[in-house]
C-alpha cells in the first residue's frame, strides 16, 4: 500500500519539495525519497550544503532519459537496463551514488561478459570501483587470453590493466611467446605513445622461458626493443638463462597453463633395508603425477656384497645444469661423472673427477658446475673442482678452509656457501665457508647456531634455508646481513640426509632419516613467505641419501597418480 501511495505521489507531483533540473527539464521530487536511494542526495539535503534549502537543484553530467530511469527507480524500485543505456545509467548512478543501481548495472554487465567486451568492462569496473565485476572481467581475459587479440577493446586497454592481466600466473597460454606477441601488438598499435610503456609490460613477460631460437629471431631483432635502453637488463637476464641458467626468481617459473612446468626429481637414494635405489623419479604436483624418468647409468651391472646385492651408485652428488641432470662420485664410482640430457633422453659420460669422493656436493654457480668437499675413503676432502665444458675436464680451484663431508652446499648471489658438515666421522662443524668464483678465494661467515652434518640446503632471494642432520627445525641464513634465524614451527623429527629443492616458488623437503635411523616417506613443502610447513604427499617407499633437483619441460613420461 505504501509503495502504491509513493507511485501516486510521483505521478501527481503531490507534496513535492524540490525540483531537479536536468538539461532544462524539471523533475518535481520529494527530498526524502531521493535521499533514501542516493548517498549523493542524502548528503546534499541533510548536510550543510547550500542546496539544502534551495527549492531547485541543477544536476549536470546526466541526460534527461537517464535521470528518468533513476527517479523512477527511487520511487518504484523498478529499473530497466539494456544494451543501449547500461553504461550511461552506471555512470550516472556512480556520479549520484545510487548504490543499488550500480550493483544492478554490474550484474547486467557480468551477464553479458565475453572475451570481446571483457577489456572494456575491466576499464569500466575499475573507473567505478566495481571490484567483483573487475575480477570477473579480468578472469575472462586471463582464461581466454589466446582470443584476446580478436577483441575490439583489447587495443584500447590502459597499460595498467594490461599489466594486471599479464602478471597472472594462471594466464591461459600455450607458451610465453604468445604473451610477448600480445604485448608487442598492443604497443605497435600506437607506437609513439606506447613505446614508453614497453619496459613495464615486458617485466611481466617471462623472457627466459621463451624458446631460444624464437628469442634470437623475433625478440632481439625487434626494433622497439633494440632502441629501448630500459629493457636491456631484462634481455641480458634472458640471454644468461639461455646460455648458463642460474636465474632463480619467478621469471623462470612457468605459468600454470603453459606446456612448460616445473617438476622436481629424486635421484637414487637408499631405503630402510639399506638397499640403494637406481631410479630417477619425477614428481609433478601440477598434474598430480609421479613418473619414472630413467635408471641411473650402469646400475644394471650389480655387484655382489655381503648381505646381498646393492646398486652401483651410493652417496653420490647431483645438480641440475641447463635443464639436464648431472651426477658425480659415489662410494663405488668415486671419479665418475654423468649427464642425463633431457632432449635426448639418455645418459652421456663426462670427464672423470681429479679426486675421487663421496658424501660430497655439486652446485652450479655463474653457469659453471662445481664439486665440493666429500670423503675419499681415508680423509675428508677440502678439494674444490670446476668443470671446463670446452675441454671436458675438471679444473682444481682453491681448497676450502676446512675439509668437510655431508655439508649443505648451495649458490646465492654468485657465491658458493658450504654450511656445516663433518670434519671427521664423529665431529660436526658449525662453520660457514663462502667461495667467490671471481677471486678464487674462501672466507668464513657467521657460523650456524648448532654444529651439524648430513645437511641439505636451498637458496632463494638472498636467503639460504638449511634442514637435516639432527636439527628438528629449519634454519634461515640471510646472506646480505649474515644473520641466522630459526623459522616456522619445529619439525616432528630430524631429517638427516634428506633432499631439498625449490619448485614453483616452494621449498620441498623429501625423505631423510629420523633420530632412530629410519628412512622417511614424507614430502613436505615450506612456503618462504609465511614460513608454514605443510605435508604434500608421501613417497611410495622410504628414501634417504638421494639427490633432489628441479627441472622443466618434462612430458610424455610414464605417469601414475601421486
Amino acid at each position: 500500500v505504501a509503495q502504491d501511495s509513493i507511485r501516486e505521489m510521483a505521478q501527481d507531483s503531490r507534496f513535492t519539495d524540490v525540483i531537479i533540473e536536468v538539461e532544462g527539464h524539471s523533475f518535481r521530487c520529494h527530498r526524502i525519497i531521493l535521499a533514501a536511494s542516493s548517498q549523493y542526495f542524502r548528503a546534499m539535503f541533510c548536510a550543510s550544503y547550500r542546496e539544502r534549502d534551495q527549492s531547485s537543484v541543477e544536476i549536470k553530467g546526466v541526460t534527461i532519459d537517464v535521470m528518468k530511469v533513476l527517479i523512477r527507480y527511487a520511487y518504484t524500485s523498478y529499473l530497466e537496463i539494456n544494451t543501449e543505456n547500461a553504461q550511461t545509467v552506471l555512470e550516472a548512478a556512480s556520479l549520484l551514488q545510487f548504490t543499488r543501481v550500480m550493483e544492478a548495472c554490474a550484474n547486467y554487465f557480468a551477464s553479458q561478459l565475453s572475451i570481446e567486451n571483457a577489456p572494456g568492462i575491466m576499464e569500466l569496473a575499475q573507473r567505478h570501483s566495481l571490484t567483483e565485476l573487475q575480477q570477473l572481467a579480468t578472469l575472462e581475459c586471463v582464461t581466454h587470453f589466446s582470443n584476446l587479440r580478436s577483441s575490439s577493446d583489447y587495443l584500447c586497454m590502459s597499460s595498467q590493466l594490461f599489466e594486471v592481466i599479464l602478471s597472472r600466473d594462471d594466464l591461459n597460454v600455450a607458451n610465453e611467446e604468445d604473451v610477448f606477441e600480445a604485448v608487442m601488438f598492443w604497443c605497435q598499435h600506437d607506437t609513439g605513445k606506447r613505446k614508453s610503456e614497453l619496459p613495464n609490460l615486458l617485466r611481466h613477460v617471462k623472457l627466459p622461458l621463451i624458446n631460444q631460437n624464437y628469442f634470437v629471431r623475433h625478440v632481439e631483432t625487434n626494433e622497439l626493443i633494440r632502441c629501448n635502453e630500459e629493457v636491456h637488463d631484462m634481455m641480458m637476464e634472458a640471454r644468461r638463462y639461455h646460455t648458463i641458467g642460474g636465474v632463480t626468481d619467478r621469471k623462470v617459473i612457468p605459468r600454470h597453463n603453459t606446456t612448460l612446468h616445473q617438476v622436481f626429481v629424486t635421484v637414487g637414494g637408499c631405503n630402510n633395508r639399506d638397499s640403494f635405489i637406481d631410479e630417477v623419479c619425477v614428481l609433478d604436483f601440477q598434474h598430480k603425477t609421479r613418473a619414472s624418468l630413467c635408471q641411473l647409468p650402469n646400475t644394471k651391472y650389480m655387484v655382489q656384497a655381503e648381505g646381498g646385492e646393492k646398486a652401483k651408485w651410493a652417496e653420490f652428488a647431483c645438480t641440475a645444469w641447463r635443464n639436464n641432470l648431472v651426477i658425480s662420485g659415489g662410494k663405488e664410482t668415486k671419479k665418475e661423472t654423468w649427464m642425463y640430457i633431457m632432449s635426448l633422453r639418455r645418459w652421456v659420460q663426462m670427464a672423470s673427477l681429479n679426486t675421487g669422493r663421496w658424501r660430497h656436493r655439486m652446485v652450479v654457480c655463474m653457469g659453471d658446475i662445481y664439486v665440493v668437499g666429500g670423503y675419499d675413503g681415508l680423509l675428508r676432502v677440502d678439494n674444490l673442482e670446476k668443470y671446463d665444458e670446452r675441454e671436458n675436464l675438471w679444473i682444481e680451484r682453491r681448497n676450502m678452509r676446512e675439509a668437510v663431508s655431508s655439508a649443505a652446499v648451495c649458490e646465492s648471489e654468485d657465491r658458493i656457501y658450504v654450511v656445516g658438515g663433518g670434519p671427521s666421522v664423529r665431529i660436526s662443524t658449525e662453520k660457514v665457508q663462502v667461495y667467490d668464483p671471481n677471486t678464487d678465494d674462501w672466507r668464513l661467515s657467521t657460523p650456524m647456531p648448532d654444529a651439524a652434518k648430513c645437511l641439505s640446503s636451498i637458496a632463494l632471494r638472498g636467503k639460504i634455508y638449511v634442514v637435516g642432520g639432527t636439527l628438528r627445525y629449519i634454519l634461515c641464513f640471510d646472506t646480505r646481513e649474515e644473520i641466522w634465524s630459526k623459522i616456522g614451527e619445529d619439525l616432528s623429527c630430524a631429517r638427516a640426509s634428506c633432499g631439498v629443492t625449490l619448485c614453483n616458488d616452494k621449498i620441498f623437503i623429501v625423505g631423510g632419516r629420523d633420530e632412530s635411523g629410519k628412512a622417511l616417506v614424507s614430502v613436505s613443502y615450506l612456503d618462504p613467505e609465511t614460513h608454514k610447513l605443510r605435508l604434500e604427499c608421501n613417497m611410495p617407499t622410504p628414501i634417504s641419501h638421494h639427490g633432489c633437483v628441479t627441472l622443466q619441460k618434462l612430458d610424455k613420461l610414464r605417469s601414475k597418480t601421486v
